[in-house]
């Protein structure tokens, strides 16, 4: 007796669509632990220096957080449009910034800082906008 033939046969050349999806989200699942892990340090790397570089790290660490955000926000809701992706993208990273601060108020050694927040915020944003930029360039240059 014959076989019935599937509708769809998964190949090795193609992966599910939603591990695709996931593989999208291990760099970000990845970095926010490296910001937790950091914050979890009483005395983390850098902490004697500069406030302006204390400040520049903060930023820094929520710009790549939203240039790893997005796009997996992007991909795992495609009807999503791209400003909203930005907005979810934007306030996930200030949550996350929040609950940061609010978990380094339990580290002996450590404090909480709105000012944090504030910077955490706006590399959030910039990293928001330029992978906005980066997503709209690349569209354009491939159309």
């Amino acid at each position: 007796m014959p076989r019935a033939a599937l509708p769809f046969t998964p190949t090795a050349h193609a992966p599910a669509p939603h591990s695709v999806a996931m593989r999208r989200w291990i760099p970000v699942l990845a970095w926010a632990g490296l910001i937790f892990l950091f914050s979890s340090l009483s005395q983390p790397p850098g902490a004697s220096s500069s406030e302006l570089r204390h400040d520049l790290a903060h930023t820094g660490e929520y710009l790549v957080l939203a240039l790893l955000l997005f796009p997996a926000v992007r991909g795992t809701w495609p009807a999503m449009g791209a400003r909203r992706a930005a907005l979810v993208t934007w306030l996930a990273c200030a949550l996350y910034a929040l609950s940061d601060e609010y978990h380094q108020s339990f580290v002996p050694g450590r404090d909480s800082s709105l000012f944090d927040v504030g910077f955490d915020c706006l590399g959030a944003a910039f990293g928001t906008v330029l992978s906005m930029r980066l997503r709209w360039t690349s569209g354009r240059r491939t159309s």
